[in-house]
C-alpha cells in the first residue's frame, strides 16, 4: 500500500487545485472551455483517489482477507459515480426569450384568452 502513496498525494493535491479554481466565478464566465475540461479531469481523478483511500480503509477496518469483498462492492459503486459520463454541472441551457416563465408564444395565447 505505502508504494501507491506518493502516487496518490500529488494527484489529491492536484485534484483540490482543479477544485479550488473552478470556485473563481470569472475563470467560469471568461474561459468556459477551460472550466469544462478542468470539470472532466477533476472527475476523472476522482476514481483513482478514491480507490486509493477505500483500499486503505477497508484494509484497515476489516482486514487484508476480508477487505477484497467489500471492495468489489465499493467499486462497483464508484465506478457508476465516477466513470460514468455525467452532464456537465456548468452547461446551461439558454434561457428562452419571453417574459417571466413563460415563452411569447404561450404568453400571447395566455393574455388574449
Amino acid at each position: 500500500m505505502s508504494c501507491l502513496q506518493p502516487c496518490i498525494e500529488p494527484c489529491v493535491c492536484w485534484s483540490a487545485g482543479l477544485w479550488a479554481t473552478l470556485q473563481f466565478k470569472w475563470i467560469q464566465l471568461q474561459y468556459p472551455a477551460v472550466t469544462l475540461a478542468f470539470e472532466k479531469m477533476l472527475m476523472a481523478a476522482c476514481l483513482p483517489v478514491a480507490v486509493a483511500m477505500h483500499t486503505w480503509g477497508a484494509v484497515a477496518t476489516v482486514g487484508a482477507e476480508a477487505a477484497a469483498y467489500y471492495l468489489a462492492a465499493l467499486l462497483g459503486i464508484l465506478y457508476y459515480s465516477f466513470a460514468v459520463p455525467l452532464p456537465s454541472s456548468f452547461f446551461r441551457k439558454p434561457a428562452s426569450r419571453g417574459i417571466g416563465a413563460l415563452p411569447l408564444p404561450r404568453l400571447w395565447a395566455a393574455m388574449t384568452r
